[in-house]
């Protein structure tokens, strides 16, 4: 799938190929086969905040570090799982910013439901069906919520 270059409806304004007002991402990141969840969660913290320092330097604007909110969040009180938008909900306020701001990155049905009822600015789905029917699942994947579906993140980035 090649990358993004002209968006559907010509809102997308970074070099992720996101609309404009989504400035928070929410990633829904699991498959570990091991408990090594705060090394895992370093890692990124690590890799993103070079990014981002890099990024700031290029385009003039402010650093902000990495926030992670870990799959903890999910055990609290009161949180319905996914299709509901409670964990995305939750995660988006601890990192201060209203769903209107913030994109939604899935690999599930429920979790598409869950960020488009919860009123995200983006629902990116990720394809992960390999072969065959890979078109047919991009359009069952749009049609319970995805705005964008991509095989690979990497294909979010717009080319220059």
């Amino acid at each position: 799938m090649p990358p993004v270059t002209t968006p559907p409806d010509g809102s997308y304004s970074s070099s992720l190929g996101l609309p404009s007002p989504a400035r928070v991402c929410l990633f829904k990141i699991d498959g570990m086969l091991t408990r090594n969840e705060s090394m895992h969660a370093e890692a990124w913290r690590e890799m993103l905040d070079e990014y981002l320092r890099a990024r700031s330097v290029c385009t003039g604007e402010r650093f902000v570090p990495f926030n992670l909110v870990d799959g903890n969040v999910a055990r609290s009180p009161g949180l319905r799982g996914k299709p509901s938008p409670d964990t995305y909900l939750t995660a988006a306020r601890m990192l201060g910013a209203p769903p209107s701001a913030a994109t939604v990155f899935e690999d599930t049905f429920a979790g598409f439901s869950a960020g488009r009822e919860g009123g995200f600015a983006f629902v990116v789905g990720v394809n992960r069906v390999v072969g065959f029917d890979r078109s047919g699942q991009a359009r069952r994947l749009r049609a319970c919520g995805a705005d964008i579906v991509v095989a690979d993140l990497a294909d979010l980035l717009c080319s220059a």
